[in-house]
């Protein structure tokens, strides 16, 4: 996944998102948040897992370990039933998560190789750009695609690194929260009535704007704009659907 700054910057003008070799996001800050997490994991990583578990034959039942980044909500656990989230301890994250360890390192060192060749190809001869203009010239399309060219270099062998059975016993009894004293801490739940609330809320606040702006295009682009930002809510929604009613007809 990319995150950039503009949503439609000029260089991938003409070129569909979902057709580029990355899961392309963008905020003012360039940087991940709650919400583009958990739509990345509703609708990206959970499909992938599953299509991954049918495919060896395995049972979905997946172990997510993560860091206590702020986009990590701490109700990640929500979003699917057999998708069990662990959060490392504060401070931990180099010495102990897998893909810092070996499949991060590996791509940056080929993504900075795919950089290199490609300016020595276009500086290393008679009548070419210098380098200054060829970085001049470097926008976020190349940038996309030497990611995948870089991605697709990194073999399964750096995928392979272990947490033994004693790590996630540690990990598991681990709680990312710190102890305040005897303050009960609430844990935040999305339950279905609740989330079904939000939705007609948002919908007749919707209907609002459709019903009185006189501008049509500016409350359609309001209607697309939120029917994004809520994709991941939605899936999620949906999971917890399917979930209740298949208990209902495991007890039948």
């Amino acid at each position: 996944m990319l995150i950039s700054r503009a949503s439609n910057p000029r260089a991938l003008k003409g070129y569909p998102k979902e057709h580029l070799s990355v899961i392309y996001k963008a905020n003012k800050k360039a940087w991940i948040t709650s919400a583009i997490f958990n739509q990345w994991l509703a609708m990206y990583a959970i499909p992938a897992m599953k299509e991954y578990c049918a495919k060896e034959n395995l049972k979905f039942k997946i172990l997510l370990v993560i860091d206590n980044a702020p986009a990590h909500p701490p109700n990640i656990d929500d979003l699917h039933d057999n998708v069990k989230v662990i959060f490392l301890p504060p401070n931990t994250t180099a010495l102990t998560k897998p893909m810092d360890q070996g499949v991060i390192a590996a791509f940056k060192a080929y993504y900075l190789w795919c950089i290199m060749d490609q300016l020595l190809k276009t500086t290393d001869k008679e009548n070419k750009p210098t380098i200054q203009k060829y970085w001049q010239g470097f926008n976020i399309l190349y940038a996309i695609d030497n990611i995948g060219k870089a991605w697709e270099e990194v073999s399964e062998s750096y995928l392979n690194e272990e947490l033994t059975n004693e790590d996630l016993q540690q990990l598991t009894e681990y709680s990312p929260v710190e102890d305040d004293g005897d303050e009960e801490i609430t844990q935040r739940t999305l339950t279905t009535k609740r989330m079904a609330e939000a939705f007609n809320m948002i919908q007749q606040g919707l209907q609002i704007f459709s019903d009185d702006d006189p501008n049509r295009e500016h409350s359609s682009e309001i209607q697309r704009n939120i029917d994004d930002s809520l994709a991941c809510y939605n899936e999620i929604y949906k999971e917890k659907k399917r979930n209740i009613k298949q208990t209902k007809l495991d007890r039948i």
